[in-house]
């Protein structure tokens, strides 16, 4: 009997060998690492095991010792080259296959690559844009005057620099001074892939040496285009066309369970608003559906769209204009709506009966009508005009507005939410006769107490009494962290898996940690006598208790620099600053430093890690177990707090709600001195 074993983390492989002596005996025979899904596992792995191959699993290292004990390298990343080069050189000839996409934080290592081509002994396949592949081969052979080398079996590309192959004239010449480059006796595979099949014949007639491929269709299929589809992760493209029907029969073929409907980026797909649509009966395999760059072609003018579906579970509409949907959802979990103008939802009875979540973000004029007994969290982000009617179930838990305003709510009591509202004016709260109620009349707040605390922040549970919040002072009033992720959730200032995850980083955010229009404004802590105090200097901090096995980066971003891609770390990339758990190093945007010690990787310890910003001097500093490390320069004027999860056991954040395990009173009070790190 085969067995697969699955490790995503370290964590699996430490719990695995803590069974028996088997159980380590199987993980020292290990030839090839495990598909660990963030680098801080591979550090941890091969601080104890050693395998003969190294999987890189597409996450970048600084150059490391494991190179050099491999005996083959798959898909090597590196970052960053400085100091390394001529190591690296010395690991070229081992690596067995090379990823060269396209990428702005990697060009450097994708270009070294390229430049040492020649360098590359072993090479069994090889990816990457279209472009970088024809430089690669170019040096490869020393531009086509050796085709005696040893090429690769498989050599395959789907990009022309950032965006999907488009099948053209242009890229066909692509193709052919790819092919140039590269001997032609039938050992090589070259697998183009494309973004969707053409009917022009001709073009593909054009391509000598070569697999075409597609990964989408556009309208009227053709029929060689059916032999040629071909999908990495069940997902199936449909672009220019809302008469999905004729797909069906590819479909069921392909057993997809995503599909994507789209028009092109910066260029959707206009619809007649008068025009007869028929309705897609959506295959049973399909439990996701995404809507992207489809507008009406009249400006406010709606076009009704029908999904008829019995098995739908998530519906994603990005980008789209003036669509009205007509239809019971009865089987939809999950509704998510970005970047959208004029979409609605017929008022039907029942429309969505099996709703858990709604979605809502950069969006206007956005209505539906709700009464799913399964709802238990809306969350809107940066809208205006919003309207969800109907009636919110006992078992709602979760309502988050950020900067949304003039929207229209159904009756909801804050008493057991997790809530967090910031900076919504004209919020709105309308029982089934629509007229306006309070959501806080059990604090015998009114109607306009209740919007003019929404309009500044609310957020419960809370230590602040409703006094405090109706009439803020000139204290700092630290603003929730919060996560889009679907996987975590914040309850009770604790951080809970909602579902496992295991190939990611999830990030949390506070705003407005630091302005510079409020950097005179100074927190109220309980000191280590549980005493509410105001600390002497205006400190900016927070804590993270963390017990177990945690892997996190925690610190600061720059509002106007940092991307807020919600899956880096903190200190990978410009405008941020982290300290890191699974090695102590500080991360200040790219660069790396000893800091610290690494914390967070046993699971019989606890640990309490902080995070400060002193908005005097404008220098970041962190803490670890009541121990403060040394300040770092931060002249910046826009600051969002922030910590990364990559896994864990346990997160509890403590905004100063009880006392910290670093006395910042008392330091303030007895160090004038700062040392700083530039």
């Amino acid at each position: 009997m085969n067995v697969v074993l699955f490790f995503p983390t370290y964590r699996d492989i430490y719990r695995f060998i803590k069974v028996n002596h088997k159980c380590l005996d199987t993980i020292k025979g290990l030839k090839t690492n495990p598909m660990f899904c963030s680098s801080e596992s591979f550090v941890s792995f091969f601080k104890r095991f050693q395998t003969d191959t190294f999987e890189v699993c597409g996450i970048y290292f600084c150059y490391n010792e494991w190179f050099e004990k491999a005996k083959c390298i798959k898909s090597p990343y590196f970052h960053p080259l400085i100091g390394y080069q001529e190591k690296i050189l010395n690991v070229l000839p081992k690596v067995v296959s090379l990823d060269l996409f396209y990428e702005d934080t990697i060009s450097d290592t994708i270009n070294f690559f390229i430049k040492y081509a020649h360098r590359f002994k072993k090479l069994q396949s090889i990816t990457g844009s279209i472009e970088n592949l024809i430089k690669f081969f170019k040096q490869y052979t020393n531009n086509g005057e050796n085709m005696f080398v040893q090429f690769p079996r498989l050599i395959f590309t789907s990009t022309s620099n950032n965006n999907f192959l488009q099948l053209n004239d242009q890229t066909v010449d692509l193709v052919n001074e790819l092919t140039k480059y590269i001997r032609q006796n039938g050992e090589t595979r070259i697998i183009v892939l494309f973004n969707t099949h053409t009917s022009n014949a001709d073009l593909i007639k054009r391509m000598k040496g070569i697999e075409y491929r597609h990964r989408g269709f556009i309208n009227n299929p053709t029929p060689y285009c059916l032999e040629n589809y071909c999908s990495f992760d069940g997902s199936f493209l449909i672009q220019n066309t809302i008469e999905i029907n004729q797909f069906n029969i590819i479909i069921n073929k392909a057993y997809s369970n995503s599909e994507i409907i789209s028009g092109i980026p910066g260029k959707s797909l206009l619809i007649n608003p008068n025009q007869n649509i028929s309705p897609w009966n959506i295959p049973e395999s399909v439990k996701k559906v995404s809507l992207q760059y489809i507008s009406s072609e009249t400006q406010n003018s709606m076009v009704s769209l029908s999904l008829i579906s019995d098995y739908l579970k998530t519906l994603k509409i990005t980008e789209c204009n003036y669509l009205r949907f007509k239809n019971q959802f009865p089987s939809l979990e999950h509704l998510i709506i970005h970047v959208c103008d004029s979409i609605s939802f017929e008022i039907i009875d029942n429309m969505f009966p099996s709703l858990i979540s709604i979605t809502i973000s950069s969006s206007y004029n956005i209505s539906l009508s709700v009464s799913s007994p399964k709802l238990e969290e809306i969350l809107l982000y940066f809208n205006e005009e919003i309207k969800i009617c109907g009636k919110v179930p006992s078992s709602f838990s979760k309502l988050f507005i950020r900067q949304s305003k003039n929207c229209k709510l159904p009756e909801i009591s804050f008493e057991t939410l997790n809530l967090l509202i910031e900076e919504s004016p004209h919020l709105e709260f309308l029982n089934e006769s629509k007229q306006r109620i309070s959501p806080m009349k059990y604090e015998g707040l009114s109607v306009e107490q209740s919007e003019r605390l929404c309009n500044l922040l609310l957020y419960l549970p809370s230590e602040l009494s409703i006094n405090e919040m109706l009439n803020p002072s000139n204290h700092f009033i630290f603003r929730r962290f919060y996560s889009v992720s679907k996987s975590l959730k914040i309850v009770d200032n604790r951080v809970i898996k909602t579902k496992d995850f295991v190939d990611g980083n999830y990030q949390f955010y506070s705003q407005k940690f630091y302005l510079k229009d409020n950097k005179n404004l100074k927190m109220k802590i309980y000191d280590s006598n549980n005493e509410l105090r105001e600390i002497p200097a205006s400190i900016r901090y927070f804590e993270l208790t963390v017990s177990g096995y945690n892997i996190i980066s925690i610190g600061i971003m720059r509002v106007g620099s940092y991307p807020f891609e919600g899956s880096r770390h903190l200190g990978w990339d410009q405008g941020s600053i982290g300290f890191h758990s699974d090695c102590g190093n500080l991360f200040n945007e790219g660069k790396v430093s000893e800091y610290g010690i690494p914390f967070g990787l046993n699971e019989d310890e606890v640990h309490t890690v902080g995070c400060g910003f002193d908005t005097i001097n404008s220098q970041v500093f962190f803490t670890l177990d009541g121990k403060k490390y040394p300040s770092i320069n931060a002249k910046w004027t826009d600051i969002t707090a922030g910590f990364t999860v990559t896994d864990m056991d346990w997160v509890e954040i403590n905004y100063g709600q009880r006392p910290f395990s670093f006395d910042l009173y008392q330091y303030y009070e007895q160090n004038q001195r700062i040392c700083v790190i530039v």
